[in-house]
C-alpha cells in the first residue's frame, strides 16, 4: 500500500498548525467561552507534528526497505517518532486532568529540579528537527541519484521523493506562516485587544 498525499491533503494536515497559533493569542475571555485551554492547543499541535513526522518516517523506512538500505536510517527515525508520541500522550493526560478537575497544585518542586529531563528533551527535539528537515531528505535524494536504471529511479522518485518534497515544502511554508500569524497576533493583541 502506497500512501501518497497531494498538496491539498498536506495543507489540510498542517492547517491546524496555523489555527493553533491564532488560538494561542486569543483574548482569555474568548478562549474560556469556547473551552480553548493551553492543554488543548498543545495536544492539537502535537497531533499535527506526530502525523507529519510519522508520514515522513513511513516514507523513509519504506524507501529504505525498497532499496535494501542501511539499518541506521531506521534507528535514526525512531527517537523523533517516540518523542512526538510521548509529547502527544503527555498533552492528552494534561488535558484529561484539566477537564476532570484533578490538576495537581504547584508543589515545592521547581523547574530547576528537572534540568536533566529538559536537556534530554531539548536534545531529542533538535535531533527531530535535523532528521525531519535535513537527514531524511538528503538520504532519499542521494540514494535515488545513485540508481543507474532510469525507470527505477523515476519510480522511486515518484513513490518516495516527490511526497517527501511536498511534505518538506508544506512544512516550511506552515512554519513560516505560523511565525507570521504569531507576529501579527502579538501586535494585534498588544495594541488593540485588552483582557
Amino acid at each position: 500500500m502506497k500512501l501518497r498525499l497531494n498538496y491539498w491533503q498536506l495543507i489540510a494536515l498542517f492547517s491546524p498548525f496555523i489555527l493553533v497559533i491564532g488560538c494561542t493569542f486569543m483574548p482569555n475571555h474568548i478562549r474560556a467561552k469556547y473551552y480553548i485551554n493551553t492543554e488543548l492547543i498543545c495536544l492539537l499541535l502535537c497531533i499535527v507534528f506526530l502525523l507529519a513526522i510519522s508520514y515522513q518516517t513511513y516514507l523513509v523506512i519504506s524507501f529504505n526497505k525498497k532499496i535494501k538500505g542501511t539499518i541506521w536510517i531506521i534507528i535514526n527515525n525512531v527517537p523523533p517518532v517516540l518523542l512526538t508520541f510521548f509529547c502527544t500522550y503527555g498533552c492528552a493526560l494534561l488535558l484529561t486532568e484539566d477537564f476532570n478537575g484533578k490538576k495537581s497544585p504547584d508543589g515545592p518542586a521547581s523547574g530547576s529540579d528537572f534540568w536533566l529531563v529538559k536537556m534530554i528533551v531539548g536534545i531529542l527535539f533538535i535531533h527531530e528537527l535535523i532528521t525531519f528537515f535535513v537527514v531524511n531528505n538528503l538520504y532519499v535524494s542521494a540514494k535515488i541519484e545513485k540508481v543507474k536504471d532510469s525507470l527505477l529511479r523515476q519510480k522511486l522518485s515518484d513513490d518516495f521523493w516527490e511526497p517527501m518534497k511536498k511534505l518538506l515544502i508544506i512544512s516550511i511554508l506552515s512554519t513560516a506562516g505560523s511565525f507570521v500569524v504569531a507576529i501579527v497576533a502579538v501586535i494585534i493583541k498588544s495594541r488593540f485587544l485588552k483582557d
